[in-house]
């Protein structure tokens, strides 16, 4: 006797809330790869006392836009400890379901799942929606763009990774300016009061309101396939933002040189709540808890890459001694995966009770982007991108370096000092900047413990962070890149609060010190006085034409030097310093970027 199917299913409601992927073949997947998948399902769980409530697999049906399909779901329901318990408490368990529901549309493959995981391996054999399709399809002439977030593909390790805005309209209210270093990672759109929120990285897209029956939800699905399959590329104001470029026809020209891990997606899992728990074993070693958020230095982590012994694979750099040393990149015929035997060790747990190594977390979450010796593309969010504006820039960029001659006196930053010292030596970094900058109304020396800058200047409506620094190289990316760190951790401070402001008065009232020796040297090189001074600055800050200024005072840059070297770049001519140039070319962008979210001029003097 055939076994009676189940009506179940149609008593469920769910949310339209769905991850739509592509597949290599149009063939309907038989009953015995829906059958294997639905074991590793439960397997995942088993350890849980997971039973099965109800299945159905491969149910044929025929959407309302009429597209043949075959639907197959699993209900399952498990026990658990309760989230608020460090360990396993006698009849404190927690009792749990768990459902996963495929449709199947031959070419397309939609999932909608609850508490359950084991499924990279299957997800790994589709193809999410191209980046252009799944940002754009359901963009036209009336949709009105609500939210943006968008992650930086600029490698400073202070550039700003992310950023989320928000509005009734984007596109009246949004500054696009510098949006083509970013790509789009989630967008909410409205389209005549029916809202929308796209998942880039993960394929995911969700339309807010009420639940729906199965078979209505089915309906949905198909109509979001049938958007998809009959779109047709259009210009958008997304158009924007970083482009993507087919990775595969690339992937033989590209090398890469450096890896960018970010940690800001599993931060804020962290803060959520989303991430319960994350532990570390090592073979047979007890398993012990592990404070991930201690390891994590900072929101992202950039590693250089060097060549592996195998094709298409890549490995941190050997002087690298951070948590990620032995990460390693392999570049597929599709796609970039990351892996690392240590962070395979690094388990994380989620609150809907699925767990992953910290290396799938990795992957599956795309939090991480690479750069290549092909300057303008960036990889990220299992896409090549291209910032096609990048060594088109390279002119405009050029116009914010100052060539000065009197640079070249300059050998050292501050020099010595003494006890009786009224000033800095000729040769120095600090008193070039006090020369160049002697027309100013206030000058402060505010190289402190926690300054904002070397020297804060005002003159008429402008604020300016001034810093410095010497090194004895002729082209160093190195110390290139750490005084950009140091603009735009500190470029914020513009816009200090009063109160921080007034709790710097008695550090730049006393006598200027270094390497423990006080000097006669006086924090106020120009001005009446300190109480002047931040009275100006708390003034400037609110009335609405004054400027701010980030100025840079390096003499490891020269201008003709560095023009030479961004020329080969432009031109794609090989030569010793293009790695060097490519990060130079980065950070230039970062920090004129960084300038433009802060309303900030960017000056770099240097060296003709």
């Amino acid at each position: 006797m055939a076994k009676k199917k189940s009506n179940n299913f149609d008593k469920l409601v769910l949310n339209e809330n769905i991850y739509i992927y592509q597949k290599l073949s149009t063939a309907f997947y038989p009953k015995r790869t829906i059958d294997g998948l639905f074991r590793v399902i439960k397997n995942e769980k088993d350890n849980q006392g997971c039973t099965k409530l109800d299945s159905e697999i491969n149910k044929d049906g025929v959407s309302e836009n009429g597209k043949p399909y075959k639907f197959s779901g699993l209900v399952l329901k498990y026990i658990t400890k309760a989230q608020f318990v460090s360990e396993y408490i006698k009849n404190w368990e927690e009792q749990k379901l768990a459902y996963f529901f495929l449709i199947d549309f031959g070419n397309y493959i939609i999932i909608t799942k609850k508490n359950v995981s084991g499924l990279n391996d299957f997800i790994h054999s589709l193809e999410p929606l191209p980046y252009e399709l799944i940002t754009t399809f359901l963009y036209n002439s009336q949709t009105l763009l609500e939210k943006f977030s968008m992650d930086n593909l600029e490698s400073s390790s202070t550039a700003m990774k992310a950023r989320s805005v928000e509005s009734d309209s984007l596109l009246e209210s949004f500054n696009y300016v510098g949006a083509n270093s970013y790509m789009l990672n989630f967008l909410r759109v409205n389209n005549d009061n029916d809202r929308y929120t796209i998942s880039a990285n993960t394929s995911r897209l969700a339309k807010s309101g009420e639940k729906t029956i199965i078979v209505k939800f089915i309906d949905w699905a198909a109509h979001m396939i049938n958007l998809a399959e009959n779109f047709q590329r259009k210009e958008t104001p997304l158009d924007v933002f970083a482009r993507p470029y087919d990775y595969s026809k690339e992937r033989d020209n590209l090398t890469p040189i450096a890896l960018t891990i970010l940690f800001s997606r599993i931060l804020d899992d962290l803060d959520k709540g989303i991430i319960t728990d994350v532990r570390y074993q090592y073979k047979d070693y007890p398993v012990r808890p592990l404070t991930l958020t201690k390891r994590l230095k900072g929101v992202s982590q950039l590693l250089s890459l060097e060549p592996d012994s195998e094709p298409y694979s890549y490995r941190v750099d050997g002087a690298d001694k951070s948590l990620f040393k032995d990460l390693r990149i392999r570049m597929n015929e599709k796609s970039i995966r990351v892996s690392s035997f240590r962070l395979k060790n690094i388990k994380i747990y989620r609150i809907d009770d699925t767990n992953a190594t910290l290396v799938d977390y990795i992957n599956n979450r795309n939090t991480f982007f690479v750069n290549f010796n092909e300057s303008e593309f960036s990889y990220a969010n299992r896409k090549l991108f291209k910032n096609s504006m990048l060594l088109g820039s390279i002119d405009q960029f050029l116009t914010v370096f100052i060539p000065d001659a009197l640079i070249n006196q300059v050998n050292t930053e501050k020099g010595a000092v003494t006890a009786t010292s009224t000033g800095f030596e000729q040769d120095t970094s600090f008193h070039y900047a006090e020369k160049r900058f002697a027309d100013s109304d206030f000058l402060v020396l505010d190289d402190l413990g926690e300054e904002w800058a070397d020297h804060i200047r005002i003159k008429g409506s402008e604020i300016g962070f001034i810093l410095s620094k010497a090194d004895t190289s002729t082209f160093s990316a190195t110390a290139f890149t750490e005084i950009i760190g140091q603009a735009q951790k500190n470029m914020g401070s513009l816009n200090a609060m009063d109160s921080q402001i007034n709790r710097k008065k008695d550090g730049w009232k006393k006598a200027y010190s270094k390497d423990n020796v006080v000097t006669k040297i006086p924090r106020l090189r120009k001005g009446a006085s300190i109480d002047d001074f931040a009275d100006r600055f708390i003034k400037l800050k609110t009335e609405p034409n004054s400027r701010k200024a980030i100025y840079l005072n390096i003499n490891f840059i020269s201008k003709t030097l560095l023009t030479n070297h961004l020329s080969k770049l432009k031109n794609n001519i090989d030569f010793p310093e293009r790695k060097q140039a490519i990060q130079i070319l980065w950070q230039i962008s970062s920090l004129i970027a960084s300038g433009r979210e802060h309303d900030a001029g960017i000056y770099i003097l240097c060296k003709p």
